[in-house]
């Protein structure tokens, strides 16, 4: 067939193209005075994929074309005698029409179509390529969605026509269904992407009668971001090869297994392949953690956190030896960790009345500062577990019942191995003692603590429990043999300090007040020191950490007449080691917990003098 003349519209902005809007055009008419002859208005809508082995929908096919190309065609020719104008994205309007029978020839496209590297030509005859893409490139997945439709229209006199077309797609989508046998694998695949064979192929090029030519090679692609892809029709069965899949195990071996694809993708088509995954671990019994999302997984002591929960007692306290809480609720492991560093690559070991030993039961890969995480816990019905001593063990459903399991936690991160280090038996809650954190109403001497110092507070005595295991620490406290006194005036043998201190049964943390002049209080489980001390003890800023150890020699059992308030200890002693050494300590800076921000509006003079205050008691039982 001859095409003598040509007409191409190709719109970008098209609703800014057209001269009537679809208010001007009733449901069945249009006023025939308005226009010369006849006309046919056409509402666009993009058609779904014919779906041949999935119920899936995740192509957007709702929203305007980008890129609308059309011509008109009588009795085989291009009509150019004719004006088309496009009132909005999703209609054509093609006026002047005489009675009879046409074809309108529509591409379109959603989304840039240069991205692909494709190409829109003018179309000189039916069987010239109207678009085409590279054929020495080989054929990525596509960005842009295409679309096309030869539609046979007719003209009736003295009426404007209403049609709807439904423009199918240019273009075939391919999903990949990979099943996993187990939860294990299917955590643990690190890589996924499709090798085709070499006779996978696309055809390059559609003419504008609906037939393709030309053909490129398809391009392996990775499968682990996306599971759908869009590629212009394959020549014949020309999509197949290897799903490739990478996994990497807890203890960091790797495996690659290869799975058969082919599968046939025509325009307008969506195809499924389907990979049952048979994998050498799939009888691994070790859990892995679910992904970390708001579903699971939450930040504790935040500054959005409220009183009623941080200043609970049974929702925000722990011991210091087990900053990291973990406890089996129904199916879930739950984990809550009071630390403000993370640790990476933690094993929860596992072990019931009739084991042996302990089993490598959940790994998490990584757990942040402050978590709060839930994983659900799955036990095979014939599990293979690895041992404390490396034995490869297999147990059943009923041997590693999660409601009878003894947990404890195995990892190497430097952070964690400084901390497991504490001995201190400190039992560790927050308390306002009556001072109002939302308005910042004090309450006599208390403040009302708030989660910016429960943080640091977390910090400050991980430090200390880890300062107390040092020795050099417990070498540095013999050098004040003598020097340090009790409340009767006494000496004060000093190799008991460090273990009485380790074994206090812990502190009732507060905020203090310093309006009063007061920077401190301490004494039995009462715990408290100005705002300041909170901030920044990592210097020893002010005398801060004078004040710390100052209200823990109260809680040792000092009073202000021996020298383990005012005096050696706090002011010489421990306030110094802690800060000439805080570079060693698990918590040793302050641009971790970035803190330091004016949490509750403070009065300056009231800072002021409460900071000269120290200062002149610490000089004066110095002297002592």
């Amino acid at each position: 067939m001859r095409i003598s003349k040509v007409i191409f519209i190709c719109c970008f902005l098209l609703p800014f193209l057209g001269s009537c809007t679809q208010d001007e055009i009733e449901d069945n008419s249009y006023p025939l005075s308005e226009y010369d002859g006849t006309g046919v208005l056409f509402r666009l809508k993009a058609d779904s994929f014919d779906d041949t082995g999935s119920a899936t929908r995740t192509v957007d096919l709702t929203t305007p074309f980008d890129t609308l190309c059309v011509y008109i065609l009588k009795e085989g020719q291009i009509d150019i005698d004719r004006e088309v104008k496009f009132p909005d994205p999703t209609t054509i309007m093609v006026e002047g029409l005489e009675t009879g029978t046409y074809n309108l020839l529509i591409l379109a496209m959603k989304g840039n179509y240069k991205e692909d590297g494709a190409q829109i030509h003018k179309i000189e005859k039916s069987s010239s390529p109207w678009l085409s893409f590279p054929e020495n490139t080989p054929a990525e997945p596509l960005k842009a969605q295409y679309y096309y439709t030869n539609h046979k229209f007719s003209v009736i006199s003295g009426k404007i026509k209403i049609e709807e077309i439904r423009i199918p797609q240019a273009i075939g989508l391919v999903s990949f269904d990979i099943q996993y046998k187990s939860d294990y694998v299917r955590k643990s695949v690190h890589d996924c992407h499709f090798i085709p064979s070499e006779d996978s192929r696309s055809y390059s090029a559609l003419h504008a009668d609906g037939s393709h030519s030309g053909q490129r090679d398809i391009a392996s692609f990775s499968l682990s971001e996306q599971k759908q892809f869009l590629f212009f029709p394959t020549v014949e069965d020309g999509f197949s090869g290897q799903v490739v899949v990478n996994t990497m195990n807890h203890r960091k071996e790797s495996f690659d297994t290869e799975y058969g694809a082919k599968a046939t993708l025509d325009a307008a088509k969506h195809s499924t392949i389907h990979v049952q995954a048979v994998h050498p671990e799939d009888n691994v019994g070790t859990n892995l953690a679910d992904e970390l999302t708001p579903l699971n997984y939450y930040t504790i002591l935040s500054d959005e956190e409220p009183a009623s929960v941080y200043t609970n007692a049974n929702l925000r306290s722990f011991r210091i030896t087990q900053p990291l809480q973990i406890n089996m609720e129904n199916d879930s492991l739950h984990m809550r960790f009071y630390s403000p560093v993370g640790i990476k690559e933690v094993t929860v070991m596992a072990k019931s009345p009739t084991m042996d030993e302990y089993v490598e039961f959940v790994y998490i890969d990584n757990i942040p500062a402050f978590a709060d995480i839930k994983t659900s816990i799955k036990v095979l019905e014939k599990g293979l577990y690895r041992t404390e001593s490396g034995k490869i063990q297999q147990l059943s459903a009923e041997e590693i019942n999660p409601a009878s399991l003894s947990l404890k936690i195995s990892c190497n991160d430097p952070y964690w191995t400084k901390i497991s280090q504490i001995k201190a038996k400190w039992y560790i809650k927050f308390v306002l003692n009556g001072g109002n954190p939302v308005t910042g109403v004090p309450n006599n001497n208390w403040w009302g603590i708030r989660p910016v110092h429960c943080r640091e507070a977390v910090a400050l005595y991980l430090n200390i429990g880890y300062m107390c295991t040092l020795e050099k620490f417990q070498q540095r406290v013999s050098t004040f043999q003598g020097t340090l006194l009790d409340n009767n005036r006494y000496p004060i043998d000093t190799s008991t300090i460090i273990p009485k201190l380790e074994n206090l049964s812990g502190f009732d943390i507060g905020l203090v007040y310093s309006g009063n002049g007061v920077s401190g209080l301490g004494g039995g489980r009462t715990w408290g020191v100005y705002q300041k001390s909170f901030l920044y003890h990592y210097e020893n800023s002010g005398g801060c950490c004078s004040t710390i150890f100052h209200e823990l020699g109260h809680c040792l059992g000092y009073n202000h007449n021996s020298t383990m308030t005012y005096g050696k200890w706090a002011s010489g002693c421990a306030d110094v080691f802690y800060k000439n050494n805080i570079k060693d300590f698990p918590v040793n800076s302050h641009t971790i917990l970035k803190s330091r921000r004016i949490p509750i509006s403070t009065n300056n003079y009231e800072t002021f003098v409460c900071y000269y205050i120290c200062i002149i008691f610490n000089t004066l039982h110095l002297m002592l």
